[in-house]
């Protein structure tokens, strides 16, 4: 499922730069330079898998790694401006330029030797502590408000979140032969929530006056809805699965007990019956065919 949605953010990605890129061009050129942009991330991840052959490299960034050179994280950071920068060049988009700098890196740096196991936390820590709030304050700072206060533009945002959940969340439906009904429902609605293509795209169709203020403001909104609402939604569904697989054990154990206790009742029974039958004490006390005990004699 992860791989799906992250190949669906992708595509999207690369959609928008073939055909909606701010850069002027025809789309064939838009698609040459994409895949001479790929070919160039190719060639990037191959000098870097060769350069980690070297012995003395490899020894170095060990060296350097935890100290306050942070070698390894320098170079991550190098790489990620490299790529933006030579995205803006190609005519691609910057966010672009982004995902397949982290893509390479991530393709490259597997640390089977595990030589650097914090690095990629590091990394975590830099971007969810700097640069995606960094991000998000700068996209609501371009946020119209005074668009929002329309009735007009308020009445879109509704209608952009259901289109987020049609086009984003239904595709979910194909999870269903191999997880259960709540996880794809989980699913759907962390694969609806999204902020920052929104923003992207948004300023993008805005600049190319594709796209009114109104509708990019009622499209950011849309997204801060869905990123407020969606993931709690989901984590409930989640929650509700796990109490009912829990709840499930013990309803089978107390049905297991409800069955099993007559059957042995049924079978102390079966077993005090015969025992009596054994040693001439009938079961449902004296016969009237047997005949009267004899009298004792004095």
């Amino acid at each position: 499922m992860l791989a799906g949605a992250t190949i669906a953010d992708v595509a999207t990605i690369v959609l928008l730069s073939l055909f909606f890129s701010a850069e002027s061009g025809s789309t064939a050129t838009r698609a040459i330079l994409l895949g001479l942009f790929a070919v160039f991330a190719a060639a990037v991840g191959l000098a870097i898998l060769g350069a980690e052959r070297s012995r003395r490299l490899t020894d170095m960034l060990v060296r350097l790694q935890d100290t306050t050179a942070q070698i390894r994280v320098r170079g991550a950071f190098l790489l990620l401006a490299a790529f933006v920068v030579l995205a803006d060049r190609f005519g691609i988009e910057s966010i672009l330029g982004a995902f397949i700098a982290g893509a390479v890196l991530k393709l490259v740096d597997r640390d089977r030797m595990m030589t650097h196991p914090f690095f990629h936390r590091k990394l975590e820590a830099a971007g969810y502590g700097v640069f995606v709030p960094f991000f998000f304050v700068t996209a609501g700072l371009q946020l119209d408000i005074d668009a929002l206060g329309n009735g007009s533009t308020l009445a879109r945002v509704p209608l952009f979140v259901a289109a987020l959940l049609a086009v984003r969340a239904l595709p979910a439906v194909t999870y269903r032969g191999s997880v259960e009904t709540p996880a794809v429902v989980a699913a759907g609605l962390l694969q609806a929530t999204t902020l920052g293509f929104l923003v992207v795209a948004g300023r993008i169709g805005m600049d190319l006056g594709l796209l009114s203020e109104a509708n990019g403001a009622a499209l950011v909104a849309a997204g801060l809805v869905s990123v407020l609402i969606f993931p709690s939604a989901a984590l409930s569904v989640l929650r509700g699965r796990m109490a009912t697989a829990r709840m499930a054990p013990a309803a089978d154990i107390q049905e297991c007990r409800s069955r099993s206790i007559p059957a042995a009742a049924r079978s102390r029974a079966s077993s005090s019956k015969q025992n009596g039958t054994e040693f001439g004490i009938s079961w449902m006390g004296p016969s009237s065919e047997s005949e009267p005990a004899a009298p004792l004699s004095a």
